[in-house]
Formats: structure tokens, C-alpha cells, sequence
């Protein structure tokens, strides 16, 4: 799944998640989900909770759209998809400390190999955090950005938690 993201003009930094922003509101455009041909377009922003869609639009390059169709549409797991896995989001997303969570595969290869020191269990409960706040399973989505085993990313969001970086289950 590949999206392109796109701030609105009166986009602005928001906080989505302790030490997490968001460059919104925004759209972000998918193109070929849920079908080939299909191009689906959520206007987001953030709730107060979460980032959420406030509008939904799409069209299609050929066939007709029928209300089934429409209905089949998991608009929140499309939405997560994209959001944690196809969206270019490098420059919309930022810690407080300034750095990206748009790491590349140079940063997770080395947060891998160093191991949980603190500066790297906080960028992985950045991850953690913002996977929240995109209805995506956080705990899952870790062990996905940075490739480690899910007994690894389980303990290293322990250490999350008990540095009190993170509260609470995925």
C-alpha cells in the first residue's frame, strides 16, 4: 500500500501522543485499496485521541462503486496501513527532542545492534505512541519498524514502561 500525505494550508504542529507531533490537518491520498482502480482520500486530523478521518473520499479510474463496495471498506485498518506502513510521512512526523520517526534502515539497524540503551527505548516508545494514535496495534507495529522479535520489542517496551515513557497495554 503506498500513500502520498499532504498537509492543509492551515496545517500546523499538534501533539498527537507525549512527545509525538503531527503536521495537521492534512490528506492523505492511497491509490489501487481496496481494489485496483480505486483511489481513496482521508481528510485527517486529530480528535483530541487519535488521528482520525473526518472525511472519506473515493473514486474509481473505471468500474462503478456500489454501495457494497463502499461498506466493504475497513476504512480504520486502510487508514493504519497507510499512516504506519505506505505513507511518505518523512517531515509530518517529529519528536520533541527533533529528530524523525521516519527512521531509515541505517537508524534501525543500529538501534538493533546497540540495544535498549535509553535513548533508543525512547525512540521505540515514540513508535509505540504514535502507533496508538493511529488505531494501529502498537506492540506489533514496533516489532515491524525496527525488526525485532516479539519477546525483544516486549521487553524493550517494558523498559518503556518502567522508565514511564509509555502507560498502560497495546
Amino acid at each position: 500500500m503506498s500513500g502520498r500525505y499532504v498537509p492543509a494550508r492551515d496545517a500546523e504542529w499538534k501533539k498527537i501522543a507525549p512527545h509525538v507531533h503531527m503536521f495537521l490537518p492534512g490528506t492523505i491520498h492511497i491509490e489501487d485499496e481496496p481494489h485496483p482502480g480505486w483511489k481513496l482520500s482521508f481528510e485527517l486530523d486529530f480528535d483530541g485521541v487519535r488521528v482520525a478521518p473526518l472525511a472519506v473520499h473515493i473514486a474509481s479510474t473505471g468500474a462503478a462503486i456500489s454501495g457494497t463496495d463502499l461498506r466493504a471498506i475497513a476504512v480504520n485498518e486502510v487508514l493504519a496501513g497507510s499512516l504506519t506502513a505506505g505513507a511518505d510521512l518523512v517531515g509530518f512526523l517529529a519528536h520533541d527532542e527533533g529528530w524523525t520517526l521516519v527512521p531509515t534502515e541505517e537508524d534501525k539497524e543500529r538501534i538493533r545492534r546497540e540495544g535498549p540503551t535509553p535513548e533508543n527505548v525512547e525512540c521505540v516508545a515514540a513508535h509505540f505512541l504514535y502507533a496508538r494514535a493511529t488505531r494501529t496495534p502498537a506492540s506489533e507495529y514496533v516489532q515491524f519498524q525496527f525488526g525485532l522479535p516479539k519477546p525483544t520489542a516486549a521487553r524493550w517496551l517494558r523498559k518503556a514502561r518502567e522508565m514511564g515513557l509509555i502507560d498502560g497495554d497495546d
